[in-house]
């Protein structure tokens, strides 16, 4: 069964939507590209999909979300913060040997030492 607060959601006409599979494909896509794909949930993701599919605004203070919102074209604005002034890519290098790898992980798995997320230098 459904809850009162549903009940009262669904009374005022909000529509709940799902994001087409190429829509969250495009999201991770440039989410990967830019290093974001550990600080957005699936719930993160699924909403930048929406917004590009029904070219709307988020509302977010999310600095992750508006980064990804940025390169995908979608526009936000900030609640309480201004917002991002340059779109933000990160990296992730082993302290121990230097390597660099695409995905945030916690352990080298070359040499074993600590691998840390940094913001990648412009350029």
């Amino acid at each position: 069964g459904s809850t009162p607060q549903l009940d009262a959601v669904l009374a005022t006409k909000v529509r709940v939507l799902s994001p087409a599979r190429e829509s969250l494909e495009a999201v991770q896509a440039v989410a990967r590209e830019t290093g974001d794909t550990a600080r957005l949930s699936p719930t993160d993701v699924g909403l930048l999909a929406l917004a590009r599919e029904m070219d709307a605004a988020i509302l977010t203070d999310d600095y992750s979300i508006q980064n990804v919102a940025t390169l995908l074209g979608v526009p936000y604005e900030g609640v309480l913060e201004r917002g991002i002034t340059e779109v933000v890519r990160w990296r992730h290098r082993c302290t121990g040997c230097g390597r660099f790898f695409e995905e945030p992980t916690r352990e080298c798995p070359v040499c074993g030492s600590k691998v840390r997320t940094t913001r990648a230098r412009p350029g």
